[in-house]
């Protein structure tokens, strides 16, 4: 499934709740793109005899509709052997098969374009797309519908189906709470379901079954293929996707050729440090943050005697204005409300940035640039744009301007790539217009693979895991 989003308003729920990216597989490597299967006999008798008959139904339409009243919409999702697809008309994704290549589909009117392949954590590739956890049908699980022999109508109260409905929507599992009442039943050889969530309606009738196409879909997979990325975009990802890189702070947010630099942003998988320089001004807001879960820090108390304190989460430290050794750690309780000490997900590394999910395909080659070393790329596609806007927090840096409009321009990728990950570079320019004027703002990023401090690093090495305990 694509990612979930929150609900805060109609116009949020339209768009966030409501768009499934659907997808499909395919078991040879044939360049032909067919919705063929085995023949699927539904069998309308009962509820539970219909989804008994569906368990391993691979070819099928179900078209939902949306209703809360004032606001209605419908939009069908297609699942085949060889794609997967859902035709809301303002976000149509899908996920194909082909050549053995799990690959996504975005566009609109037909005018698609394909990511790259989908691989398995062992780097091999698919051999079936329904082997895959990329999207999910409303085909409800017959282990909770043993009630449902014998009727035609069954109102549903299981966590487990619901959340199983809720995650075909792309609804968030976190408004479960907010479900009034579910139900499927039979109807004119037709089988539905009703969720009542908030103050909406869904209703997904189950069409097609056995002789699902779309001609539209079809056409393009026809010609189309997963998409080949360049090495320099591949080796940025690669390189991001350590978790281990430093941020260059400047005094000025724009690009300038004599932009002094101010500090260093570190970011490591156990912890996390912004410094800026002694004599940049800036040095009072040096601080940083460590992973410590379930860990035991041993030490001496004010009377000299042997101590101990538990961890489990992420603690606020600072060094000295050096850099070279911890001044402070608040060990007494954990910075954050609740225990969370994935480093990468508290800060919101740049690595979790939409471009990096096989996004990479939007970026076209930047032809005679010399600002910066490397290779460069550009893109316009707002899903990135909007995703490294608020990732690299621009909105902070932007709130001395008392912004009335802003705008996405463009964003360019300048990649170094070297013989080793640790001299690469990655240079990013931003440029947008706020109130009228175009910025174009500068991120570097340096030291990959070997971001370090080493006093951190030093006190990790003096803590003990629980477990070895």
């Amino acid at each position: 499934m694509l990612k979930k989003k929150q609900l805060k308003s109609l116009l949020l729920f339209n768009l966030s709740f409501l768009l499934l990216a659907s997808c499909s597989s395919n078991d040879d490597s044939s360049n032909e793109v067919s919705s063929n299967e085995e023949t699927i006999n539904p069998d309308y008798k009962d509820i539970y005899s219909f989804y008994s008959s569906m368990k391993n139904a691979h070819n099928f339409t179900i078209e939902t509709d949306i209703n809360d009243g004032k606001y209605s919409k419908t939009y069908s999702d297609y699942f085949t052997n060889t794609y997967v697809y859902c035709d809301y008309e303002t976000d149509q994704k899908g996920f194909a098969i082909k050549n053995n290549k799990v690959f996504r589909f975005d566009g609109n009117e037909g005018n698609f374009i394909s990511s790259d392949e989908y691989l398995k954590d062992d780097g091999s590739s698919y051999s079936s797309l329904w082997d895959t956890s990329l999207f999910a049908t409303p085909i409800l699980d017959v282990a909770y519908l043993g009630k449902a022999k014998g009727v035609t109508s069954f109102d549903i109260s299981s966590k487990n189906l619901r959340l199983q409905y809720l995650s075909f929507l792309n609804i968030d599992s976190i408004y479960l709470t907010e479900i009034k009442s579910m139900s499927t039943y039979i109807e004119d050889n037709h089988a539905l379901i009703k969720l009542s969530i908030s103050s909406f309606e869904y209703t997904s009738t189950f069409y097609s079954i056995g002789s699902t196409s779309n001609d539209e879909v079809e056409d393009y997979l026809k010609n189309a293929d997963a998409a080949i990325i360049d090495e320099y975009l591949l080796r940025a990802k690669e390189d991001f996707l350590t978790n281990n890189f430093t941020h260059v702070h400047r005094e000025s947010l724009t690009y300038d050729e004599n932009n002094s630099i101010t500090g260093y942003e570190y970011f490591t998988p156990d912890y996390y440090y912004d410094y800026y320089l002694k004599n940049s001004g800036y040095s009072i807001y040096s601080k940083g943050y460590m992973s410590l879960h379930n860990k035991v820090y041993s030490y001496l108390d004010k009377e000299g005697n042997e101590t101990s304190a538990d961890l489990d989460g992420a603690y606020l430290f600072y060094l000295d204005e050096n850099a070279a050794k911890i001044k402070t750690i608040a060990l007494s309780a954990p910075a954050f409300v609740t225990n969370i000490y994935d480093m990468p997900t508290i800060m919101d590394y740049p690595s979790n940035m939409d471009m990096w999910d096989h996004n990479l395909q939007y970026f076209t080659p930047i032809e005679d640039d010399s600002r910066f070393e490397g290779k460069g790329f550009a893109t316009t596609d707002g899903l990135i744009m909007t995703s490294f806007y608020n990732n690299s927090q621009l909105a902070n840096n932007l709130q001395s301007l008392g912004i009335t409009s802003l705008s996405f321009t463009k964003l360019e990728m300048f990649i170094n790539k070297t013989s080793s990950k640790s001299n690469d570079s990655v240079t990013f320019l931003f440029t947008i217009k706020a109130n009228g004027v175009d910025y174009a703002c500068q991120y570097d990023y340096i030291n990959f693979s070997i971001s370090n401090i080493e006093a951190v690093d030093e006190f990790y090495s003096t803590l003990t895991s629980k477990e070895a305990i």
